[in-house]
């Protein structure tokens, strides 16, 4: 017994292992928030005012993608600090331009937008948050690469917390006064929570503005241009490629039916958000930090997608033998037809689980063509949806 906590207690003060459960943890009580927040609001907003929301969310998810450049990567590649910030205040220059450009075609062709994707009407002002939000996300993906940068950890994971916990209040407390805007202005309040915390965090470890100049963002714009060159374009690829389904759903079957399918997929999203993404960070700074000391990755990358395997085996059983009686149990019959699509789309979500945060690898060693012809693939796979949208929505 002496033997297996000495073991234990090793494994606990390696630095991957350590970090790894520490992001995990922020990221579990944020995701439990959310489950108990998803708890209350899915009997407050009706399931189409949900269908609307996924498609703003998904659209703020594309735009995320593209307003910075794909420069926020970049923070935790170079030795040096001065260069790192000269990073992230060009990626938060190339978001903040984008972004304004963004409000002004939002204020004059709001019409338009919405009509394309088939957006009710009287929820396109909705469209109007989209530019603040997409600065304030965007703005605070920076920072946390800066976080990553330093190993804070902890901090990062306070600061999911804290972004869950506003946009709780924000939508529990205007779900309660029929507020249909309760679910956007959430969003938006849990961002600008996120984006000031952080800010505050990385001001207190290590980085300033002394350094920045224009010349000096110049030379790292041309130093990491392969990030929009080649990791750009297939990054968006891929975020459409998840977004897609949303769209189309939206487009072809309803806002009802894209809110019935957003909760399946936010459910099978909690652990790719839980360990996936959390892995993956720590894989980043780890990975990079052992690449500039030229050492192997082999076993980390083997050691994580032998851990990613196994758990996502299991909660592909559970979920395919009872995912229906799961959704009705916490949201009860009205959200019946979520459960019907988790069993359907729990097996690529299982895949993509394991995948997903091994993606990193292909940043960190810069090898970013590689990425490129994968993630176009997965698009034009993806966009292949289109042949089958006369389909009834479960065979589609």
């Amino acid at each position: 017994m002496n033997l297996l906590i000495s073991h234990f207690i090793a494994l606990m003060r390696k630095d991957g292992v350590k970090n790894t459960i520490i992001l995990t943890t922020g990221v579990g009580v944020s995701q439990l928030i959310i489950f108990i927040i998803q708890l209350i609001t899915r009997r407050l907003y009706s399931p189409e005012i949900f269908g609307v929301y996924d498609v703003y969310f998904n659209l703020l998810g594309i735009l995320v993608v593209f307003v910075a450049l794909r420069y926020e990567m970049a923070v935790v590649l170079p030795k040096e600090d001065d260069v790192a910030s000269n990073i992230a205040a060009l990626a938060i220059f190339f978001s903040f331009s984008l972004n304004l450009i963004l409000l002004l075609a939002v204020l004059f062709f709001r019409s338009i937008i919405s009509s394309v994707l088939n957006f009710p009407e009287k929820y396109s002002l909705w469209l109007l948050f989209l530019p603040f939000t997409t600065f304030f996300f965007s703005s605070y993906q920076v920072i946390n690469y800066w976080l990553i940068r330093k190993k804070k950890f902890r901090s990062s994971s306070l600061n999911k917390i804290a972004r869950r916990s506003s946009e709780g209040v924000f939508q529990v407390g205007l779900g309660f006064l029929k507020n249909s805007f309760g679910l956007i202005s959430g969003d938006l309040a849990g961002n600008l929570v996120n984006f000031t915390i952080g800010l505050r965090q990385i001001l207190h470890s290590g980085f300033t503005f002394k350094h920045v100049s224009v010349p000096n963002m110049k030379k790292v714009f041309y130093r990491y241009i392969q990030f929009p060159k080649y990791n750009l374009l297939p990054a968006l690829l891929n975020t459409v490629s998840t977004a897609l389904p949303f769209l189309i759903i939206n487009k072809y079957y309803g806002s009802t039916v894209t809110g019935y399918f957003g909760l399946s997929k936010m459910i099978l999203a909690i652990p790719v958000a839980l360990i996936s993404t959390s892995l993956s960070q720590v894989l980043l700074q780890r990975i990079t930090e052992k690449k500039n000391s030229g050492m192997s990755i082999k076993k980390d990358v083997d050691r994580s997608a032998l851990y990613l395997a196994g758990i996502g085996l299991a909660g592909t059983l559970i979920l395919s033998l009872w995912g229906v009686e799961l959704i009705t149990f916490f949201f009860d019959k009205t959200w019946e037809t979520s459960g019907r699509f988790i069993k359907i789309i729990v097996f690529a979500s299982a895949i993509n689980f394991v995948v997903s945060p091994l993606s990193i690898v292909f940043v960190t060693l810069e090898k970013l063509n590689i990425q490129a012809i994968w993630q176009g693939s997965y698009f034009l796979m993806t966009l292949g949806l289109l042949l089958f949208r006369q389909l009834p929505v479960e065979e589609f």
